[in-house]
């Protein structure tokens, strides 16, 4: 369950999303905000927010953020020899807490390097989600990633992403999303996907596997 409400997810998504405008910087957003902004009913525990730049790595642009807003902080990494640091916005309610927003770009945890088409970007809610068929695909492959990951926590996220992939094949299949609308996507990033799906499949039970691969053939996987 999340800690925050989903008003209070969009406002920290809304006010970076904003500063990176306001420097000529599109951005989208992907992981959990991305889905709920689609449809899934799951709310998202932070912000994931996709930079579409190649001029500033990420350290700078959460510096970037923290200089135009005093409702942004850096908090160093907890991990043991880390030297990035975690951005939070600060969310007041029943006391001061802290939303974690994490700064992505293309290229980094397999998010496609290739431009994503800005003309592709949906506005919803009056802001900007991932195209579809990435955002989809990329949950995929965190449903995969936790699962193979040695850490405890991140194994128990499987079911999570599990869910929310459920929910946004019926919102695919709603959508007529397809596959051959994609191609602006990298082969190597689909062709891993449609192992990804394959290996999906397997770990489903019976009715719900019968159901998702019905779903996955109809955007074409």
């Amino acid at each position: 369950m999340s800690s925050f409400s989903l008003s209070q997810i969009y406002e920290a998504a809304r006010a970076a999303i904003t500063i990176f405008a306001g420097q000529g910087l599109p951005s989208c957003l992907c992981g959990g905000t991305g889905c709920a902004l689609y449809g899934t009913s799951r709310t998202p525990n932070d912000v994931d927010i996709v930079v579409l730049t190649s001029a500033y790595d990420t350290e700078e642009l959460k510096r970037m953020v923290v200089r135009s807003s005093s409702k942004f902080e850096l908090k160093p990494s907890r991990k043991i020899g880390a030297t990035y640091k975690i951005l939070y916005y600060r969310v007041y309610t029943y006391g001061l807490r802290a939303c974690k927003v994490d700064i992505l770009t293309p290229g980094i945890m397999h998010i496609p390097d290739a431009n994503i088409p800005i003309a592709r970007i949906e506005l919803i809610d009056n802001l900007p989600a991932m195209p579809f068929m990435p955002l989809l695909l990329l949950k995929l492959q965190a449903w995969g990633d936790h699962g193979d990951s040695d850490r405890s926590d991140f194994r128990a996220k499987q079911y999570f992403d599990a869910r929310d992939i459920a929910e946004l094949l019926v919102i695919a299949v709603m959508r007529e999303e397809h596959k051959r609308d994609a191609s602006w996507l990298p082969a190597s990033f689909l062709r891993e996907a449609q192992r990804r799906v394959q290996r999906l499949k397997s770990n489903l039970f019976m009715d719900q596997g019968a159901r998702d691969e019905k779903a996955w053939k109809q955007i074409g996987f």
